[in-house]
């Protein structure tokens, strides 16, 4: 501990000159001894305990087991003074810092610091890294411990288990953390508390008085859950929430401090410490009621000022938990607090089961296994049995609300929306209850008897069973598999050898069982397997390498010593047995505990009064057959995403040792790692590691409190993340011991780098499995409530490199060639986007390391799979386009393409001609192939002189538009445009005029503020082409000439932000150009007696010419044509419906292709609508079939009953959204359907009995579903951030609506 804890009664010091080492004149213990070694600091200053000199502080560069001179080191070697020193104060390294370990008394620079807060800060650091894990296991080789068997006597197993190494680490930090803080000097600072019922605070009257405040006096009683329960508790049941790999190490800490907490004495100014563990558990309590509630998204449908009148009346009053106000306040504001919530639910339950495991808590009691009313004080088993009934329940009421409802149709019945809703909610609802108890029952097997497990998990196959995965290949909305492989030429060499095989092969899966689709499926059959393994078991082990389910730090804890005389008739191995016995500390309180629950109640009938905030009250009174519509109540869970994730093997799936026909696969695996991963993780083992992977990455993410507090990091992510590593024990009897053995015969295994034995070895294969199948479902462009952001995995990935390079990136790399070998032609193309996206990032991360051999073999498919046909049509393959993709995406990265060329792809490459997109014929044309050559030559001139205006001699907009619209670029024009071909007379309707003649002075403006993209691709054409003959040809290549890149001399100039301040800059010129366009159409009309155009569809038109014109220019470069397509949005230059009918055409017209990636240009159109027309700003164009010029209503009277102005302002809002949005979204169904249709009429399609599906079929109908999902996502976002809507005071803040859009 650090020195700045020292006081008069801890007799800290500063470090000693010379090579002082950690004094103990209590125990001969090489743990403590006095080494000396590099002239490190003596024994830093900290707490003193019968001579001690610090808390383990000072040292000499690693003398310690624990890092540094600190056993809970820090890694700033600044803190201390010492080589990771931190806590123990002192020198490390010889006087890298001559102060002594208090810094705060020896820095006068150094602001004030409370003494106490400094204290409690240092606790919290220790707390927090007392059972790290990587910190335990280095500590554990140091001291090279070997396995014991620990205290063998517990209840939980009838096997002497060895204890790990790592654990008796973690049970030495724990022992010797309770010295400290359970010390009668220590014990006021650390473990005070204010008892229930008690106004008064003064320590000196502080007795264990801890029991439960009844319903007679609770209305006047305001309770601070973090002071009646300590700092200690309080910290201890915040670390057991949300440090998921350390939950064993807080269980034994509750157990050592409870123990060894002083009784009231003279020492402690007659005040009781005891009854620790108690206060742990209410404070958990508290914090599981109000998690789950949030979790199951239990709302009040009273008004802020009912709730605030119901409270100060007293009803409902109880335990109000400050905590809990900090949660309410800022639900609305954080999209991902339902996740959280049901991670911290998830660890507490942990947390419970292994108290129970312990002694400390009870696990099962008598009637836990029948149906109660009232759920106040529940054991393990209780509270499980209590979400499995209330599950239930929920999932009851969703499957007869879905039956009655069955034939509503949604525009007939106003309130069919809210009916799905609040089915969909019940659903949800009752599938995150059942994961609860799925990720606890684990835990929970050592004390819990099989007809009790047996009987959830019957009841659990009932919702399973009409559970809908969203991850279901092919059909669910967040799919990440199609149903069947895509429809494309095999270029591979032995492609011809393999098809039959593939063929058979796939029908075999077809006729096998649904697939696991995501991680709820994946964690019902794992726990399935697990209970079923573990009670038909002799030896009652659990049939995993995973450990964290049968640590048990607490058994290794010392226990108190003790005189024993012998009783009557005692013989002396009676007498060993019982010290023997009481060598490991044990639970000695008089009755074990129960969760104890608020008391804030919800009253279903009048004898049952239930707990646990509103959640179980609610759910018992719909089960009682109440009127839901009676309660002030309701469950708002939306989704279940960020808690339920998609489920990818990309690796084969663990041998079966009754399999015999793996002989031949086994050969082609040659990698060990990879080997020792396949044949030595069995399915259970990879669910647990891919499960506490996604634990870290949800845990220790960077999170900012409402206070500004920051917590989490990616870099923090990553290293708990290889702390999994350390969790993995020898494999269990059967195939994958067998399988670990024939690979020590054969040379095979190594060490993993990580510290450990070869039980881990293959661990990080499971790693990088789980983050990239997590990267496969996170695409960008929608706001979601998951932590996994894809920005955010891909720098796990990238730290995770860079920390361990030789085990990391190779297995990168081989787990990348598996998906892009076996899984490509089946990814949604979704998926693929988003794999290719974080490639491109990590390879510039990584200064381009990825081997050429890669590269080699992936060129074929963009070579041959994607050559050009005779029709001039390119061929499509899901593995070139992959490639490709990476490449323009790293190419939009770098400064110059020459980088891509020298750093990443290997000599001679012909990858070299795809880094710069071919695009289309007419990308470097100035006119279409239907303009008469005069025309063209006309056009280029006067496209040559508006661009010298615009980049040379940046003339004001209004001289542009004056010029452009003018009479003197008309007469220059004149001659090329005749008057047949200008007029169409043969047709009437605008689209069947030459758009380049119809559109020309809109096309001249932009095309000259578009010219700085075709240079560009100009630039990067010729550096490619001068670089590779100069590989080849050993020619000198100057890429910096002046005629070929203008703007830019060295490489890339900002095209895209160029591009987009002259669009900005020259809107009017724009604007006024399309205007004359159409002018000058509609005079010609009316000329020849015709029929005018609708407006609308000519500024449709005149959109779509545009977004062609964008798309020629800027075909090379995705980022810069979305950049182009945002600007214009933003600038409403054109509208979102202007770009669905670029995309998918119109009514008349059928597309028989669509752009790739169309779906990202669509919902951005939209999502960047709703932006627009939720603004105050005003539209100069309704083009997308609502009048988005309106000035927003923010909340005036409501006496206007028409239209956008009835009911609440929050109302008025959601109906303006909802008719600019149902519009757009019907159209792009309508449209898709339509494009569907002609397909299957032109033969593009599959029948039922086909193998494979055309890419136009695949991209049409993934593309849909993810503009559904992106632009609902983007509603509910902005709506519940809009100002009018957080102002509503109906609900005390967003509407419930919001969430039910």
């Amino acid at each position: 501990m650090d020195g700045s804890l020292s006081s008069s009664r801890h007799n800290g010091g500063g470090g000693g000159s010379g090579g002082g080492g950690y004094r103990n004149d209590n125990r001969n213990d090489n743990r403590y001894d006095n080494r000396r070694r590099g002239g490190g600091g003596g024994g830093g200053g900290g707490y003193n305990r019968r001579g001690r000199g610090g808390y383990h502080g000072g040292g000499g560069r690693r003398h310690h087991p624990y890092r540094g001179g600190g056993r809970y080191g820090d890694r700033d070697r600044d803190r201390g003074g010492g080589d990771r020193g931190g806590y123990g104060g002192g020198g490390g390294r010889g006087g890298r810092r001559s102060n002594p370990g208090n810094r705060f008394d020896n820095n006068s620079s150094t602001k004030s610091i409370d003494p106490q807060s400094a204290m409690l800060k240092q606790l919290t650091a220790m707390v927090a890294k007392m059972g790290d894990l990587i910190a335990c296991a280095e500590s554990a080789s140091n001291v090279q411990l070997m396995n014991n068997n620990g205290n063998d006597n517990d209840n939980d197993t009838n096997e002497e288990v060895p204890m790990r190494g790592v654990v008796q680490a973690i049970s030495r930090n724990i022992q010797d953390l309770t010295v400290v803080l359970c010390s009668t000097s220590n014990a006021p600072l650390f473990l005070k508390y204010t008892p229930p019922n008690t106004t008064d605070t003064d320590e000196n009257s502080i007795t264990d008085n801890s029991n439960s405040n009844t319903s007679d006096n609770i209305s006047n009683i305001s309770i601070n859950a973090k002071d009646e329960a300590g700092p200690l508790a309080t910290l201890i049941a915040s670390c057991a929430a949300t440090l998921p790999l350390q939950s064993p190490s807080y269980a034994g800490l509750t157990l050592g401090v409870e123990e060894n907490a002083p009784d009231a004495c003279e020492e402690t100014m007659n005040v009781s410490y005891k009854g620790f563990a108690k206060r742990c558990v209410t404070m958990a309590s508290r914090r599981l009621a109000s998690d789950l509630d949030q979790t199951c998204g239990v709302i009040s449908l009273l008004s802020r000022e009912e709730q605030n009148q119901s409270k100060a009346s007293g009803a409902g009053a109880g335990a109000e938990n400050d905590m809990d106000k900090d949660k309410a306040s800022s639900a609305s504001s954080t999209d991902d607090t339902y996740v959280q919530s049901f991670m911290r639910s998830k660890l507490l339950l942990r947390y419970f089961a292994l108290l129970a495991r312990a002694g400390i808590m009870h696990g099962m009691v008598e009637g836990d296994d029948e149906d109660k009313d009232i759920f106040t004080s529940l054991s393990v088993a209780g509270i499980l049995k209590a979400l499995m009934d209330s599950a239930t329940i929920a999932n009851t009421t969703a499957t007869n609300m879905g039956t009655a409802n069955a034939d509503i149709d949604d525009d007939a019945d106003a309130d069919a929306a809210d009916t799905k809703s609040t089915i969909k909610s019940f659903q949800n609802a009752s599938v995150l209850m059942v994961a609860l108890i799925l990720s606890t029952l684990p835990y929970c097997v050592h004390f819990l008897p099989q007809y009790f497990v047996n009987d959830l998990m019957t009841k659990m196959d009932a919702i399973m069973n009409t559970y809908k995965s969203p991850f279901q290949p092919g059909v669910g909305i967040m799919s990440i598999l199609l149903e069947k492989e895509l429809l494309e030429e095999d270029v591979s060499d032995d492609a011809g050898d393999e098809d039959d095989d593939e063929e058979d092969e796939d029908d075999e899966e077809e006729a096998a069982a649904p697939a696991c689709a995501d991680t709820l499926q994946d964690l019902f059959r794992t726990v399935r397997s697990l209970v079923t393994s573990f009670y038909s078991s002799s030896t009652s082990t659990l049939p995993t390498k995973f450990a964290l389910l049968s640590d048990a730090p607490w058994k290794n804890l010392e226990g108190k010593e003790k005189e024993y005389a012998p009783m009557e008739g005692d013989a002396d191995d009676e007498l060993a047995k019982r010290k023997e016995f009481e060598k490991y500390l044990r639970y000695t309180g008089e009755e074990k505990l129960y969760i104890e629950l608020p008391s804030e109640s919800v009253h279903v009938h009048d004898n049952v009064h239930v707990g646990l905030g509103k959640l179980f009250g609610y759910l018992m009174q719909v089960g009682a057959g109440g009127q839901m519509e009676g309660i002030p109540l309701t469950l708002q869970c939306p989704s279940t995403e960020g808690i339920i994730f998609g489920r990818l093997s990309i690796f084969d799936a663990a041998s079966d040792e009754n399999d015999d026909d793996d002989d031949d696969e086994e050969e082609e695996i040659t990698n060990p790692r990879i080997k020792a991963y396949v044949k030595t993780f069995n399915v259970m083992d990879r669910f647990f590691l891919a499960e506490s992977v996604r634990d870290c990455l949800i845990c220790h993410r960077a999170k900012v409190s409402d206070t500004g507090v920051e917590s989490g990091s990616a870099k923090e992510a990553a290293e708990q993340i290889w702390a999994v590593s350390e969790l993995f024990v020898s494999p269990p009897n059967g195939a994958a011991a067998a399988a670990a053995n024939k690979m020590e015969e054969d040379g095979t295994g190594m060490d993993t780098g990580s510290g450990s034995d070869d039980s881990s070895m293959g661990v990080e294969c499971g790693i990088v499995e789980t983050i990239l199948s997590l990267i496969l479902q996170s695409p960008r462009g929608i706001h979601s409530a998951s932590s996994m952001s894809p920005i955010y995995l891909s720098r796990i990935l990238i730290h995770l490199t860079k920390d361990k390079p030789n085990l990391i990136s190779e297995v990168v790399v081989m787990t990348v060639m598996n998906l892009f070998n076996d899984f490509m032609p089946s990814l949604s193309p979704i998926s693929k986007e988003s794999l290719s996206n974080w490639l491109a990032i990590h390879l510039t991360n990584t200064d381009y390391q990825w081997p050429g051999i890669v590269w080699n073999s992936w060129s074929p498919y963009v070579v041959k799979g994607m050559a050009r046909i005779e029709n001039s049509e390119q061929k499509r393959n899901s593995r070139g386009e992959f490639v490709t993709h990476v490449m323009a995406s790293v190419n939009s990265f770098v400064a110059s393409p020459k980088i891509i060329l020298k750093e990443c792809l290997p000599p001679q490459s012909p990858l070299a001609d795809y880094i710069v997109p071919p695009g289309k014929p007419s990308a470097s044309a100035s006119a279409s192939s239907a303009t008469t050559s005069a025309f063209a030559s006309a056009i280029e001139t006067e496209v040559k002189d508006v661009t010298n205006r615009i980049w040379k001699n940046n003339d004001e907009p209004e001289d542009v538009r004056d010029y452009i619209v003018g009479d003197e670029v008309s007469e220059a024009l004149k001659g090329s445009l005749d008057d047949g071909d200008l007029e169409h007379s043969s047709s009437t309707s605008a689209s069947g005029i030459d758009s380049e003649k119809l559109w020309w002075r809109t096309g001249l403006i932009f095309r000259s503020i578009l010219d700085v993209a075709k240079q560009s691709r100009t630039k990067q054409l010729q550096i490619i082409k001068g670089y590779v003959a100069q590989v080849s040809s050993a020619v000198e290549f100057d890429d910096d000439d002046d005629d070929i890149m203008q703007h830019d001399d060295d490489g890339k100039s900002d095209d895209a932000t160029d591009i987009a301040d002259y669009f900005k800059r020259y809107k009017p010129a724009i604007l006024a150009a399309m205007a004359k366009d159409i002018q000058a159409h509609e005079e010609n009309l009316d000329l020849r007696g015709e029929s005018k155009e609708n407006e609308s569809d000519m500024i449709l038109l005149g959109e779509v010419y545009v977004l062609n014109l964008c798309e020629n220019f800027t075909t090379f470069s995705s980022s810069l044509f979305l950049s182009c397509l945002e600007t214009l949005l933003q600038e409403k230059i054109i509208s979102a419906m202007g770009v669905l009918r670029w995309v998918l055409g119109h009514e008349s017209v059928i597309n028989s292709t669509v752009p790739q990636g169309w779906w990202n240009f669509v919902s951005l159109s939209i999502r960047m609508s709703v932006d627009n027309d939720l603004s105050e700003d005003v539209s100069p164009m309704g083009t997308d079939g609502s009048d988005i010029g309106m000035i927003i209503d923010h909340g005036g009277g409501d006496d206007n009953e028409s239209g956008n102005n009835a009911g609440t302002p929050s109302a008025r809002r959601m109906k303006k959204v909802t008719d600019l949005v149902s519009p757009l979204l019907q159209f792009v169904s309508a449209r898709v359907h339509s494009t569907l249709v002609a397909a299957a009429a032109a033969g593009d399609t599959t029948t039922t009995t086909q193998k494979k599906l055309p890419h136009l079929i695949v991209d049409l109908r993934e593309g849909l579903k993810y503009v559904i999902r992106s632009v609902s996502a983007h509603v509910v976002s902005t709506l519940k951030d809009d100002e009018t809507v957080r102002a509503t005071a109906e609900l005390g803040g967003s509407s419930l609506e919001v969430e039910n859009w």
